[in-house]
């Protein structure tokens, strides 16, 4: 709700969150929500000390409640990495059975801009604006990475089963935008597989982009975006893959 709001020093909610994030009583997971909203609050107000050090003190209690470590990410760049030139050696040709409903892949860092990408193409008749769709991830993330056999079998029934989940989102347009922003992560296995698949890289202002995942609490699992330092090391590993 705080981000709904352009706080003025007399509202009466500044001083409700600024009583409730004192109480001794609070579970992790409500402290860590009052520490993103006080800090909203503050950076209304100009306080931008006060704002910084709630952001601090929410980013460190949401990686403690995910357990988060940021090993985690950098072992899955370099999985990714290192299967790609086998991912290279199995790709499809671009005389395969074209796609009925072409995907327009959107992707990027969080909070680079892909949404506005979206709203704009999704105004042509032709374009189904599908948002961020897990498919990818859930139906390739273990070939992508080499947990799971690649060969043409494997990877055929990828392609598939990832067209028929867009032919049914469909309806009666000819493309499709996934615009869920790490599909980044996988992008030889798409390039690979969907080769009619049209991709959009967006990109921002490195420092605007770290800083606007640092502030931001997300409902998902994106752990590295709670440490102005993890943030900074993900950009660069992003940027290098």
């Amino acid at each position: 709700l705080s981000s709904l709001i352009k706080y003025s020093p007399n509202d009466t909610q500044v001083t409700l969150v600024s009583e409730m994030i004192q109480r001794p009583d609070l579970k992790d997971n409500d402290r860590c929500y009052l520490h993103y909203t006080f800090a909203k609050m503050n950076e209304d107000l100009g306080d931008l000390d006060a704002a910084y050090n709630h952001y601090v003190a929410g980013g460190k209690l949401r990686q403690k409640l995910l357990s988060y470590d940021f090993k985690q990410d950098e072992l899955i760049f370099n999985q990714v990495k290192n299967i790609a030139p086998k991912l290279k050696e199995f790709a499809f040709d671009k005389h395969i059975e074209a796609a009925i409903n072409t995907p327009i892949f959107i992707l990027g860092m969080p909070r680079s801009g892909t949404t506005l990408i979206e709203q704009i193409i999704s105004l042509h008749p032709s374009v189904k604006g599908a948002g961020e769709l897990p498919y990818i991830n859930d139906l390739g993330g273990s070939i992508a990475r080499g947990l799971s056999n690649i060969d043409h079998q494997s990877l055929l029934k990828f392609r598939n089963s990832y067209l028929d989940k867009i032919n049914n989102i469909a309806e009666d347009h000819f493309f499709v935008t996934d615009k869920m922003p790490q599909n980044f992560l996988f992008l030889g296995l798409i390039t690979s597989v969907i080769p009619e698949a049209k991709i959009i890289h967006v990109k921002r202002n490195p420092s605007a982009v770290c800083w606007a995942n640092y502030k931001q609490y997300f409902k998902k699992d994106i752990g590295f975006s709670h440490s102005l330092e993890d943030i900074v090391s993900y950009y660069k590993l992003y940027d290098n893959l």
